[in-house]
């Protein structure tokens, strides 16, 4: 993956560089230095899965909000 890519995928997730590397427990200056090289293969799939959990948690937000009305 492109370091362009990476980047358009923290924006979509509203994530910064800082936040991603908090995240995956990685240094800062080590996902920093992926801009001269290709970011690692398993930050696509780290994404997907990120992803997928934000959308459940959404809907759990929603399940929970609707039962309260009950």
């Amino acid at each position: 993956m492109k370091y362009q890519i990476f980047k358009n995928l923290l924006e979509k997730n509203h994530l910064s560089l800082k936040d991603f590397a908090d995240m995956t427990e990685l240094s800062y200056s080590g996902c920093y230095k992926w801009k001269n090289a290709d970011v690692p293969c398993w930050v696509k799939s780290w994404f997907i899965l990120y992803e997928e959990n934000q959308d459940l948690k959404e809907i759990k937000r929603l399940i929970e909000k609707v039962s309260n009305r009950s």
